[in-house]
């Protein structure tokens, strides 16, 4: 039995808790719970250009261009960090 608990459409991160004995018999993870306990799973789509990031600035530098793409100025950063 599936239940759903949450979900965050807006980055599609899902939230569900399951039986162990419905995770997939190919997860090396199953092993480690008896079938009948209730585990959580989270799902969220696999970020190409996140995951080839090959340190810490370059992952920062893709997120920055992201939100100044999406319309983030340093003046409304200010203002989010700063409560004004």
């Amino acid at each position: 039995m599936v239940r759903h608990m949450a979900t965050r459409t807006r980055s599609r991160l899902i939230k569900k808790i399951v039986s162990a004995r419905e995770l997939p018999a190919a997860w090396p993870e199953r092993e480690q719970f008896a079938p009948d306990d209730r585990v959580i799973v989270w799902i969220e789509p696999d970020d190409e250009e996140l995951g080839r990031a090959a340190s810490l600035q370059q992952l920062m530098d893709i997120i920055g261009g992201r939100a100044k793409a999406r319309g983030l100025t340093p003046n409304k950063l200010d203002r989010i960090l700063h409560d004004t």
